[in-house]
């Protein structure tokens, strides 16, 4: 990684992953994001949509036990331990998934360097105007290079 913070933006798979699954990759990444290992970057369509999977996907709610205090409080520290996205430009790359465009958005409004997403759709990517898009386990080896 350069001298310079990195700008990073996590995808809604990975921030969700990082709530339900303590330990995992995407976990360890929003734990370095918080000890300010590089700059987090987020923005409201990736915040509310992660609330929306969080709270209203009812086979994530079975299948693991927590409280939308909890889901709560996860999305205000992100959110106080990142800097929003300023306003979106209209993207339109992904025509499987056009729901995508909108972390594509994200990721040019914030000029990110990295867009951390586990979506086969983005990941096939791999760079979009000079954002590398990485999955998670990827970016944690270029975390570890970096120590």
């Amino acid at each position: 990684m350069k001298n310079r913070k990195d700008k990073v933006l996590l995808d809604t798979n990975v921030l969700v992953s990082a709530f339900i699954a303590p330990g995992g990759n995407p976990h360890r990444i929003v734990e370095e994001a918080m000890e300010g290992t590089f700059q987090l970057f987020t923005c409201e369509p990736i915040l509310t949509e992660s609330r929306r999977v969080l709270l209203e996907y009812d086979h994530i709610r079975k299948r693991y036990e927590y409280t939308e205090k909890e889901v709560e409080r996860f999305l205000a520290s992100l959110k106080e331990g990142s800097t929003t996205a300023g306003k979106l430009p209209t993207i339109s790359v992904i025509e499987e998934d056009p729901d995508d465009d909108k972390i594509l958005a994200c990721a040019k409004s914030a000029e990110a360097d990295y867009l951390i997403s586990g979506d086969p759709h983005l990941k096939d990517l791999q760079e979009y105007q000079g954002v590398k898009i990485l999955p998670p386990a990827d970016f944690v080896e270029k975390l570890e290079e970096r120590d």
